[in-house]
């Protein structure tokens, strides 16, 4: 039953047998991982197209290896989202119930055995596609290597407090008169001249103040 199920999924994802039904769960996973929903390490990938320039998303399983993060193709060279990585110059976007700007970085065939066997422990749906057990030892993953791309995912930050739409033409705009009007007297320096008050010899004289 197993030996069956494995050969269904490979068969899914070939190019001319991939079905309705395949492309239905892969709409479904986006939406529940870009939402939050599930466990961490899953999320959704959204990366431009290459051809279209539009924002294409993919599930995708995120590997965790000696505190670094990285991203395995299951489908070796074949799927689009790797060829518009490479074309983006690995900019892209991971959603799992927020936005995390990214880089992802090509992982010299040295150094994947081992984030590979980490991949197959976590994503059971991968198994199928790469012939090498989960437990195998890394030089079995060191035969295959080459054929399956990894990605290390760098976070972006983003810029902080950075005003923008109508505040940042305000502040611009009270920039714009400080400069002109020059620095303020402080303001205990403001004083109100003196006041004048008439006498009847036509002098003039401040007002005493009372005691």
């Amino acid at each position: 039953m197993m030996r069956w199920y494995d050969e269904y999924l490979r068969m899914a994802y070939r190019r001319r047998h991939r079905t309705a039904a395949v492309r239905l769960l892969n709409r479904v996973a986006m939406a529940m991982f870009g939402a939050g929903i599930g466990p961490r390490r899953a999320a959704a990938l959204e990366v431009v197209g290459r051809g279209s320039g539009r924002a294409l998303s993919v599930p995708v399983v995120v590997a965790d290896w000696n505190g670094e993060r990285y991203l395995v193709s299951m489908l070796a060279e074949r799927p689009n989202w790797v060829r518009n990585v490479r074309a983006a110059q690995g900019r892209a976007v991971l959603r799992h119930g927020n936005r995390e700007a990214v880089v992802l970085t090509n992982v010299v065939p040295a150094e994947r055995p081992p984030i590979l066997r980490r991949y197959l422990t976590l994503a059971p749906g991968a198994r199928p596609h790469i012939r090498v057990d989960r437990s195998a030892s890394l030089d079995d993953f060191e035969a295959i290597a080459d054929q399956i791309p990894v990605f290390r995912i760098t976070h972006v930050p983003r810029p902080r407090d950075r005003p923008t739409g109508r505040h940042e033409r305000f502040v611009r705009s009270r920039t714009d008169v400080a400069r002109r009007v020059g620095p303020c007297s402080p303001p205990a320096a403001r004083v109100a001249p003196t006041l004048a008050w008439p006498t009847i010899g036509g002098g003039h004289e401040r007002p005493k103040q009372s005691a």
